[in-house]
């Protein structure tokens, strides 16, 4: 569960950085509000990672303390 997590996490990073690049092109409108929806997404998706991570620490969290430990850090 926990390389799951992680394998999202760094595949929303990839896209987060990808929508930056396109952001100093020369794009429509409709782009770019394309684009804050697809950031918003991301942002959504990450405190749904958290949400996550802080319901199975608080019911396993012996199982889990290896993990919050590394994303703490």
């Amino acid at each position: 569960m926990g390389k799951k997590m992680f394998d999202v996490m760094n595949e929303s990073e990839n896209r987060k950085k990808d929508n930056e690049k396109w952001r100093g092109e020369d794009l429509e409108e409709e782009e770019l509000d394309h684009l804050k929806d697809s950031d918003l997404d991301e942002d959504t998706l990450y405190v749904a990672l958290g949400d996550l991570m802080g319901i199975l620490f608080k019911t396993h969290k012996e199982l889990t303390l290896g993990i919050v430990e590394l994303l703490y850090t």
